[in-house]
């Protein structure tokens, strides 16, 4: 594919609710390139639930969760780590299980492992020249099955297979999301389950995993199920900077909370500093606002994705830088005798480092929903940017009898095995739904964006609260 090339002058542009709290740098994007990922048949996941009609190869491996930059090739290619997430899952319906009622997820390949990938760009593709499974401790591939409930990193979840059969819960189970290679050549990766964050060597065995109750700020805990880390970057200094995707829960009560959690962690001592990430206000409710990845250009700047459905219905998916030496800790805050979930935009506005809009992904032709991976070159002039296209599947309902239901609709008695629909009367009424794999809206891919300039120069001009 030929380089578009396009010159946007930024200067001056407002967009958001939270437009006090951000700037528009001078470095402008003269480049970008789309590259569609592809791999060999022998990547592909295997699933006998597939229809060999729609899928004739399998499922296309969703890599894209996360981004690393690993050099070049000898020909001047661009190579990348990237990883999948826990698999192929689809929305399933509400389960009975022992008696209490959980959400669930389909898992058509209930065997898949969360996968490692390099990939390399050229001709105007991505392409997947190796894969690796994570390992646990001992060697053993592990699952991305949920945690039983109860323990650290339980999303209330319970799996099922295609046909409706319970799946084993899994201790060590983890939903992947960021990847990041550390001075030593470690590879560390976020998850959304615990919220973990996971050490593991150049082979992908773990080392080392931490939680909330074993290294993690606790407050990480409380995490939205399925919303836990799901950006990672390393810092020059070894400082580990995880995010959390959405605001916290606090026991159900900050859903008007606008600000998600950034922590600057330190692997040696497991010593912290929280910062408040300013969320745009142009949500409709801020349940919807999503962080995706992290990339640390220095000590304290550090590029950030946000994105998520906006009031007018409309997908954002931007990348802005933070400045941390802006921000102010906020570890031990309360505001008016409440954490800052409680507090408002105009209360935290001493708090909250500076933002600066780097690329709105729309304005480039990006038009995928999750924006996922986020890394650069060395150099700091290339930005590359990869989609989680959720395996490339998507849950269908075909029920004769309530032609209009969605899958959230029914309930499954797992003792009994039998389906209910919920009428609009409130009534559950048995019923015999059809429930099948279709192929989903988006398609892998990575973007690169070149800059004019290296964004080591580009310093935040708004105001903020310096340390």
């Amino acid at each position: 594919m030929k380089k578009k090339r396009i010159m946007m002058v930024l200067a001056g542009l407002c967009l958001g609710g939270s437009a006090a709290f951000f700037s528009v740098h001078a470095a402008q994007i003269v480049a970008y390139q789309k590259y569609p990922l592809v791999m060999d048949k022998r990547y592909y996941v295997p699933s006998a639930a597939a229809d060999k009609k729609i899928f004739p190869n399998g499922l296309n491996a969703a890599f894209g969760s996360g981004l690393s930059f690993e050099g070049y090739t000898q020909e001047g290619a661009p190579r990348l780590l990237t990883i999948t997430d826990r698999g192929p899952n689809l929305d399933g319906m509400d389960v009975i299980y022992n008696g209490k009622k959980y959400t669930s997820k389909l898992f058509p390949a209930p065997d898949f492992h969360p996968e490692i990938g390099e990939v390399i760009l050229a001709d105007g593709k991505a392409a997947v020249v190796k894969v690796m499974p994570i390992k646990d401790p001992s060697g053993n591939a592990i699952s991305g099955r949920p945690v039983p409930p109860g323990e650290t990193g339980s999303s209330g979840e319970v799996a099922l297979s295609s046909d409706l059969k319970l799946l084993p819960f899994d201790e060590n189970g983890l939903d992947t999301e960021a990847i990041a290679r550390d001075r030593d050549g470690n590879i560390w990766i976020s998850d959304e389950y615990g919220p973990f964050v996971v050490k593991m060597d150049r082979q992908a065995r773990i080392l080392e995993k931490y939680s909330p109750k074993n290294g993690l700020p606790a407050i990480a805990g409380e995490r939205t199920p399925n919303r836990g880390a799901e950006g990672l970057t390393i810092m020059p200094n070894g400082h580990i900077l995880f995010l959390v995707q959405s605001i916290l829960t606090n026991g159900g009560k900050t859903k008007n909370a606008v600000v998600c959690r950034l922590f600057d962690w330190n692997p040696t001592d497991c010593t912290y500093k929280t910062y408040a990430y300013p969320l745009e206000g142009t949500y409709k409710k801020m349940g919807d606002a999503k962080l995706g990845d992290a990339y640390a250009i220095d000590n304290h700047r550090v590029l950030i994705i946000e994105q998520g459905k906006q009031a007018d219905k409309s997908m954002m998916n931007r990348v802005y830088m933070v400045d941390l030496s802006t921000g102010t800790d906020v570890t031990n805050t309360k505001i008016n005798g409440k954490d800052i979930e409680f507090a408002s935009r105009e209360e935290l506005a001493p708090y909250l480092p500076v933002k600066t809009l780097i690329a709105d992904l729309r304005r480039y032709g990006w038009d995928t929903e999750k924006a996922e991976g986020l890394t650069m070159s060395y150099d700091h002039k290339t930005m590359f940017v990869s989609n989680d296209n959720d395996f490339g599947i998507a849950t269908t309902v075909r029920d004769a009898a309530h032609k209009k239901a969605k899958i959230s609709d029914y309930t499954y008695d797992a003792a009994s095995g039998m389906i209910y629909y919920q009428d609009k009367t409130g009534r559950n009424v048995p019923a015999h739904p059809q429930i099948d794999m279709e192929v989903g809206p988006d398609t892998p891919q990575i973007w690169s964006f070149t800059f004019d300039r290296s964004l080591d120069g580009v310093q935040s001009s708004a105001r903020g609260n310096k340390q």
